[in-house]
């Protein structure tokens, strides 16, 4: 909501600070920090993944191991 009430302040040109040139550079640097954390997120869970499937092999061996 704070967006829209922003676009309308500019619009109607009742805040200098708040032009539409500012918040469409705001918007864009929110979309490249938004971007940046869902790398590292996509990241972090391949990482999760791997050492998933690393411990499923462990304890796969293991019970072969248990079992003979």
């Amino acid at each position: 909501m704070e967006l829209l009430t922003r676009v309308g302040n500019a619009w109607r040109g009742n805040q200098a600070d708040y032009k539409l040139g500012a918040i469409g550079e705001d918007i864009a640097h929110e979309q490249r920090v938004m971007q940046k954390r869902l790398h590292q997120l996509e990241e972090q869970l391949q990482a999760e993944y791997k050492q998933v499937q690393a411990d499923v092999e462990r304890a796969k061996e293991a019970k072969t191991d248990a079992t003979h």
